[in-house]
């Protein structure tokens, strides 16, 4: 049913009429978000890729556990009559906090009801199919905001660690806004090129930043899976992952280039020719995983887009906002790295007049707020959720700009 009061409305009998007519799959506008804008409305989201999504936790708060999993320690063989050796609880750190609140803002698009209602007014039937796709794409368009923040937050959380909030990639919001999930991880975890050496293993990496031609962009990378390895001793597989710049500026790398090339060729082709032997990323990643036995390199080239103040024509632009940080390798386990932690949107506020609606199960709540003085209508939506790594004592990061000292 519609909200009280709104009967006469023409927005309303024209949007009721576009629902109905829409084969029928809605009777109210509750029903439309409820299952238009469900979980299964956006499968390709980034953020899904990347994160399970937790029970909602009513009371705000997101909860980071830190140091849940290790290597079991090995049993001892004793005698009959001994008692076993006592095993130590290496225990876990909890980080919680209050989530914050994503939102968004819609002025309703009335053309389409305009026309719908001229042919009420002179007896005529309106194009219920076109006022439906016209709502349907403002209303998709408005909760598809808030999965790109999700999905923006997400990879800035994987490669940074931490959830950060300036002035171009959250213009109009929050400025300074920062959530440090690496705050409990070891600073031995975050290392500069030829930073990742270590006395358990053979170390091959060069304290040259990977732009300079006496860097060893795969030496780096050995490192860092020994240390993940041998010294961080990770009991997951792992999986490298960086930007598409990062990526290639290890494809690239005059030492990439020339050890891929001489395996590829198996070391029999001339120096000569070895310059005009075109290898392609797939020989690199080949190579790397099959021939190094590297964890596998995925490659993120994912950005969002903000609107921003151009200060020269002082006009709002649109800017894309590269997620996943530049010049920062992570190996981390493979798999979803975490998880969306959430809680519903309240309806608190809201009215018969000014009702509250919940999408994507939940986690979206829209509010529609009608302003009769000024005979305007918005639709916001709004989402309380956060995404909290798991086990981020287990990523490594290697800053591939800067040379360790």
């Amino acid at each position: 049913m519609l909200p009280s009061l709104t009967y006469q409305s023409d927005f309303y009998r024209l949007i009721s009429g576009a629902l109905l007519n829409s084969n029928g799959r809605y009777e109210s506008l509750e029903v439309y978000f409820r299952d238009e804008l469900s979980e299964n409305a956006f499968p390709t989201t980034k953020w899904s890729e990347l994160l399970e999504v937790a029970d909602e936790n009513p009371s705000g708060e997101y909860m980071q556990v830190i140091g849940t999993n290790s290597y079991p320690v090995m049993a001892n063989y004793v005698s009959d009559d001994s008692e076993g050796q006592l095993m130590s609880n290496a225990g876990f750190s909890l980080n919680k906090d209050t989530m914050p609140i994503m939102r968004r803002m819609l002025n309703f698009n009335e053309k389409s009801v305009r026309d719908g209602q001229y042919l009420m007014e002179r007896g005529g039937m309106p194009d219920y199919q076109r006022i439906f796709n016209s709502f349907n794409k403002d209303a998709s368009d408005l909760i598809a905001t808030l999965h790109m923040l999700r999905s923006f937050s997400t990879l800035q959380v994987e490669s940074t660690g931490k959830l950060l909030t300036d002035s171009e990639n959250n213009a109009g919001g929050i400025q300074g806004l920062e959530i440090d999930f690496s705050r409990y991880a070891p600073t031995e975890n975050r290392k500069k090129c030829g930073g990742f050496a270590n006395k358990a293993y053979p170390s091959l990496g060069t304290k040259f930043p990977w732009t300079d031609e006496k860097a060893y962009p795969i030496g780096d990378l050995r490192d860092m899976y020994n240390y993940y390895r041998k010294v961080a001793l990770v009991p997951f597989r792992g999986v490298f992952r960086m930007n598409a710049d990062t990526f290639g500026l290890l494809v690239n790398h005059p030492s990439t280039m020339m050890e891929v090339k001489v395996w590829k060729t198996g070391a029999l082709a001339s120096a000569e020719n070895l310059v005009n032997y075109v290898i392609t990323n797939e020989d690199i990643n080949e190579y790397l995983s099959t021939r190094l036995g590297l964890p596998v390199i995925s490659v993120e080239d994912w950005y969002g887009i903000t609107s921003v103040l151009d200060p020269a024509t002082q006009k709002i632009v649109k800017s894309p906002q590269v997620a996943f940080a530049d010049g920062v390798v992570v190996l981390r386990p493979e798999g979803k790295f975490g998880e969306l932690q959430w809680t519903r949107p309240s309806s608190l506020f809201a009215t018969p007049i000014n009702p509250m609606y919940y999408a994507d199960g939940g986690k979206i709540g829209v509010r529609q707020i009608i302003d009769s003085k000024v005979r305007s209508m918005q639709f916001i939506a709004e989402s309380r959720g956060i995404p909290v790594p798991r086990n981020i004592d287990y990523f490594l990061y290697l800053d591939i700009t800067k040379a360790a000292n």
